[in-house]
């Protein structure tokens, strides 16, 4: 019998051990400790390309001008960290209530040797002298790898695979930064033909939602996908010495950036043309 009980102990010991191994392997790092993890691996790279989607839809309500506006964009884009060079291509459009036909948009952007060149469809190229503390908040690297530094209520979710690609899952509360509210305040003076200041916004209370995936490989701890999303609602108190004849505006946008080739050769050329740029002055 004390054999019996002894056998069957030990199979419970191996039961126990198996499972307490398998809950101790990577598969159960916490959100915090595969945000380190991303954050060290994102300082490695050299070089990275990625494509974005977007669309911020404006809905109206009440005044002279209900209605609605649609905003859609595809970024495609490349970098290189080492040279601190990139280049972006991008197609928008907008389309309003009331107007007929649509407007499209597209523009390249190059950076290189600190200057930010800019050309859209129909216009001449212009150059752009940069501070030199710009790359690290224009970069996307940098721009994913301070999010992480910076985000709130960090969550694990399912693991998922992406492209035949096993990754962890992360959901976060991120700060509004001021990309996204000059995007509103933006789409808001489009609209209404006004001249609305940012810092004029009581961006606080008018956010209602706002959140943040990222799906990161589980090999090479590097962001693969990340999407997120926005809901505001604005009233008219909410614009403070701004007055917009309305009675609410709602603004839901979502967005998504597909990362990839990272540490492949990458090489940024600027166009011919773009050696003759016009340069605009400092702001």
């Amino acid at each position: 019998m004390p054999n019996k009980m002894l056998a069957v102990c030990w199979v419970v010991f191996l039961v126990l051990a198996l499972l307490f191994g398998l809950s101790g392997c990577s598969s159960e790092a916490t959100a915090q400790e595969i945000s380190s993890k991303t954050i060290n691996a994102m300082a490695t790279l050299h070089t990275d390309r990625y494509t974005q989607t977007l669309q911020i839809v404006l809905e109206v309500t009440g005044g002279i001008k209900p209605g609605n506006l649609t905003m859609s964009g595809r970024t495609t884009g490349s970098e290189n960290l080492v040279s601190q060079e990139a280049q972006t291509t991008n197609d928008v459009r907008v389309e309003m209530t009331g107007v007929a036909s649509k407007l499209d948009v597209s523009h390249d952007t190059y950076f290189v040797g600190g200057w930010m060149y800019m050309k859209a469809v129909g216009y001449p190229w212009y150059k752009e002298k940069l501070p030199e503390d710009t790359w690290a908040s224009e970069s996307q690297i940098g721009q994913q790898t301070e999010s992480l530094k910076r985000v709130h209520n960090l969550t694990r979710l399912d693991d998922e695979n992406i492209d035949g690609v096993d990754c962890y899952v992360l959901q976060a509360t991120p700060e509004l930064n001021s990309a996204i509210e000059l995007g509103v305040v933006q789409e808001l003076d489009t609209y209404f033909g006004s001249n609305i200041s940012v810092s004029s916004v009581d961006w606080g209370n008018v956010v209602k939602y706002l959140s943040v995936r990222k799906w990161i490989s589980k090999n090479e701890h590097l962001v693969v996908k990340l999407s997120y999303d926005l809901s505001i609602e604005i009233l008219p108190q909410d614009l403070g010495n701004t007055t917009i004849d309305m009675t609410r505006i709602n603004v839901n946008a979502t967005g998504q950036t597909n990362y990839y080739d990272y540490n492949k050769p990458v090489v940024i050329q600027l166009p011919p043309d773009a050696q003759s740029a016009t340069e605009l002055p400092l702001q």
